[in-house]
């Protein structure tokens, strides 16, 4: 077993096939298979459907959280982020996909490169039309025989190579994940938010970087808002398409004025950031309870009390979300 406790992996999950069922309880095997680390699952959905397979990993660092969806809520992958990373106190991140594994190697070297080398992000994996591979698998051995033969044989599959770019996984310098704005929780269900990811922390500053060769991705079908259906998704692709515009200057602007982001501030805690944008947001708290009763930020020159309607970009279209 390799000794990776100084990650936490968070994973975000919907199970609507029997394939998403049988990929993360892959994955999972793979990694508590390999790695002494934390692993933490929020799955969301109407009702829990994990909640008792992922009982036997539970002596494997493996934690369970279940976020109830009413009818015709979407999956917000990126709430879920950024509520799991409020309770991580590890050095390191992994924003990790229910449905890829990757070359044991390349964890290692992706966890090594932010411990020795200072980066901020890290792929785990080439950017080439041969860095992916697809795994589709007809019928599955047991996972006990799979753990046996170290993952090299599914069953009956078959795999094809595709093209990696910026999502899949990725290390992150936990502070560096929290003080470069987190996940962009304007981004809803599918959509561009692993390409707005790399042109943010690229475009503030940050250390990026890539290790290993390929990653592995279990294949599944794509039903409901998983795809190209999502109705979020072309005003996800307008915000995508508005924020590569902005510099650095008016990119930290738009995201110091988000009352997501304030939440997930509070969520995290105040003292857990350290970036020069923090000294722009003021809250003030009730001394007997606690709670944030005011926020300003410092814009235009001047303090503005907080109003959460000063919108940009289109995104009044997430507002009621």
């Amino acid at each position: 077993m390799i000794d990776l406790s100084d990650c936490t992996f968070i994973i975000p999950l919907k199970i609507d096939s029997q394939e998403r069922e049988r990929n993360i309880e892959l994955i999972l095997s793979y990694l508590t298979s390999h790695f002494i680390t934390t692993v933490v699952v929020t799955e969301a959905d109407a009702y829990p459907k994990f909640n008792e397979k992922i009982k036997k990993f539970k002596d494997y660092g493996v934690h369970y959280d279940f976020v109830e969806l009413k009818h015709g809520e979407p999956f917000h992958r990126t709430r879920y982020l950024n509520e799991m990373l409020a309770g991580v106190t590890s050095q390191i991140t992994v924003n990790y996909d229910a449905d890829i594994i990757l070359p044991v190697e390349s964890y290692v070297l992706a966890r090594n490169m932010i411990r020795e080398e200072s980066y901020d992000l890290v792929y785990p994996f080439s950017k080439s039309h041969e860095s992916q591979i697809n795994i589709t698998i007809h019928e599955q051995l047991p996972i006990e025989d799979i753990i046996a033969n170290e993952f090299t044989n599914f069953g009956s599959y078959e795999s094809a190579q595709g093209q990696s770019g910026y999502g899949c996984c990725q290390f992150f310098n936990t502070d560096s994940y929290r003080n470069g704005f987190m996940e962009n929780e304007s981004f809803i269900s599918w959509g561009p938010e692993d390409y707005e990811r790399f042109y943010r922390f690229d475009k503030l500053g940050y250390k990026i970087g890539r290790s290993g060769n390929v990653v592995i991705h279990f294949e599944h079908p794509r039903a409901g808002n998983d795809g190209r259906c999502n109705p979020f998704l072309n005003s996800n692709i307008d915000l995508y398409d508005s924020l590569r515009m902005l510099d650095k200057k008016n990119l930290i602007n738009w995201f110091i004025k988000k009352d997501w982001l304030h939440r997930a501030v509070i969520r995290n805690g105040v003292e857990n950031f350290s970036s020069s944008w923090m000294d722009r947001i003021k809250m003030t708290k009730d001394y007997a309870t606690g709670s944030v009763v005011k926020r300003y930020v410092f814009l235009d020159k001047k303090w503005q009390e907080y109003n959460k309607e000063i919108f940009e970009f289109g995104e009044k279209n997430h507002d009621d979300i």
